[in-house]
């Protein structure tokens, strides 16, 4: 009899407090909660209030909490993740441009790329553009690798000008594009502009150019820009994405965002990454120094931030994403390291844009050195990319 008083003593504790509780607002049951907790467990139910999540257990547990207003989901048996963060993207200024691209996120094969082009081109009236701005790479079409050509692109709208941009590796252009944009016949005299042997562009820009050209393309007006970003928010969403980090953070763009975080309708979470413009000269570096300590992270709120210094350091050991090899010099590496000393003493997060193996491994070094005299831990300092790290023959590899 005592055993079956405590028992009842706790079920009627166990409701009480659940009685207290406001009800959730939506209950997910039935399904896999993949928890990413310090066990990695996988729960049955979750239920959420508002922003939180307030409970996670079996369905015995879970579905109790619900009220009569609660909306209630049976997942039968589907998985649920923790919403994914993006560490590093450039997604503010890609609000400006998200309605107007062709995206070929997750596109396998050439012949569907073109497609779509085709497609946009028979949608909009002659002379506009059809372009995306990076988001892609010529490697992910499994039928055909090769780069795009002018004549390719010309047969696929020939009334409309086109612009391809791989990353910030290449760009590719069609005829009436190189024409719209001063490119066309020989008298261009930019290096990056690829030609043929009689001297003719050929469509295909190089590295160097890919900013430079990207800059001139038309963008949404102010009024059109904040319907664009939510478009752009809702594809990040089905993919998964609720939380990224912006380089840069452009100040012109983030009202657009605080405005949809007060009227309760911004579905990401925003950090930014910027700094104070170190300069690419030692008496830029000189001026800059002082602003570090001026620099304030987390004065915003859950939903927009600044919390880190970077993306960029010292502009000449800023890594150009596609080189297989760099070469830092002892000066340039003297620059950076006094500008990560003033980072460290300030006590500031650091971001910082680092792509090939020899530029890590001097990062690293001053690192090293800057943490004996001013300690960096739980500051949360990042490498960034690390795209050109060999497998198995670098410092990730290296036994902890």
């Amino acid at each position: 009899m005592k055993v079956s008083l405590s028992l009842l003593a706790i079920m009627a504790a166990a409701w009480l407090v659940a009685a207290q509780q406001p009800a959730p607002d939506l209950v997910l049951s039935n399904g896999k909660i993949i928890t990413v907790d310090e066990r990695f467990s996988v729960a049955q139910a979750i239920a959420i209030k508002g922003e939180r999540i307030v409970a996670v257990g079996a369905n015995s547990e879970i579905l109790p909490l619900a009220g009569s207003n609660t909306r209630r989901i049976d997942l039968r048996g589907r998985a649920v993740i923790p919403g994914l963060i993006d560490n590093h993207m450039h997604l503010l200024r890609a609000g400006a441009t998200w309605k107007w691209e062709v995206r070929w996120d997750g596109v396998g094969s050439r012949k569907a790329a073109l497609d779509m082009l085709r497609a946009r081109g028979k949608t909009i009236h002659r002379g506009e553009w059809i372009y995306n701005l990076g988001g892609w790479t010529i490697d992910q079409f499994a039928d055909d690798k090769r780069p795009f050509t002018r004549d390719e692109l010309d047969e696929v709208a020939p009334e409309n000008p086109i612009l391809l941009q791989a990353s910030y590796y290449e760009t590719y252009l069609n005829s009436r594009a190189l024409q719209m944009l001063g490119l066309d016949g020989k008298t261009s005299t930019s290096e990056w502009v690829v030609r043929d042997a009689g001297g003719q562009p050929t469509g295909r820009i190089l590295e160097a150019g890919v900013r430079e050209v990207a800059a001139k393309l038309p963008v949404a007006p102010p009024n059109e820009i904040e319907a664009s970003t939510r478009a752009m928010l809702q594809d990040l969403n089905r993919a998964g994405l609720t939380t990224f980090g912006s380089a840069g953070c452009e100040q012109e763009l983030l009202p657009v965002y605080r405005r949809l975080a007060d009227e309760g309708k911004l579905t990401v979470r925003v950090f930014c990454i910027t700094g104070v413009g170190t300069g690419t000269s030692p008496e830029q570096v000189n001026r800059a120094l002082p602003q570090i300590a001026q620099m304030k992270v987390f004065q915003g709120t859950n939903y927009i931030d600044h919390i880190f210094f970077g993306e960029s350091v010292y502009g000449p050991l800023h890594d150009p994403m596609f080189l297989v090899k760099s070469d830092p010099t002892p000066d340039q590496l003297a620059l950076w390291r006094r500008i990560i000393t003033e980072i460290a003493k300030a006590r500031l997060p650091l971001h910082v844009h680092a792509e090939l193996e020899d530029t890590i491994d001097a990062f690293l070094d001053q690192i090293e050195a800057v943490n004996k005299e001013y300690p960096i831990k739980n500051l949360r300092w990042v490498l960034a990319h690390g795209n050109r790290l060999r497998e198995c023959e670098s410092w990730a590899c290296t036994p902890q």
